[in-house]
This record gives structure tokens, C-alpha cells and sequence, in this order.
């Protein structure tokens, strides 16, 4: 979605992050290769598919089950974050 999102500024001459600012709510093994490297949150999604599996399980078994879980996420700025206009 980041690349498509980036295509779509660009078509219409749009500049990240000259113009407007980007980030992207994964990380990917590709953002390595970026220039202006991307600003993203790093998380590991190990703890969100376990919880998701549990849910799952419980549901299957006819419990309904509604709890909330917070994940620790990090935020790498990198160079697709620009200043506001007017600064």
C-alpha cells in the first residue's frame, strides 16, 4: 500500500515529502533500499497472530470473547516525513 500510495502522489506530481508526508505502519525488508529511507513503525507480529489464533480458537468453541491487547511498536523516522507548509 506504501508503494501504491507513493505511485499515486507521484502521477500527479505530487513529491514525498517535499509536498506531503508519508509513512507506513509495517516494516519491510525492502525500505533498506530507499532513498529518502521511509519512516515506519517496527513491530513484531509474532504476539498478534498467537493472540488472533487464541480468539480464534475460543470463538470455535462457542465463547465470545472481546479483549483488547496492546503491542510495543517503534517508530523509525526516516526521510519521508517533511516540514509543515508555511515553515
Amino acid at each position: 500500500m506504501f508503494y501504491a500510495a507513493q505511485l499515486f502522489l507521484s502521477r500527479r506530481g505530487l513529491c514525498v515529502p517535499r509536498d506531503v508526508s508519508i509513512i507506513c505502519h509495517d516494516p519491510d525488508r525492502c525500505f533498506t533500499w530507499c532513498d529518502p529511507a521511509v519512516s515506519h513503525f517496527s513491530w513484531d507480529a509474532r504476539p498478534v497472530w498467537a493472540h488472533v489464533s487464541r480468539w480464534v480458537n475460543q470463538i470455535a468453541a462457542g465463547k465470545h470473547v472481546i479483549k483488547r491487547s496492546l503491542i510495543h511498536a517503534e517508530f523509525i523516522e526516516g526521510g519521508t516525513i517533511g516540514p509543515a507548509p508555511g515553515r
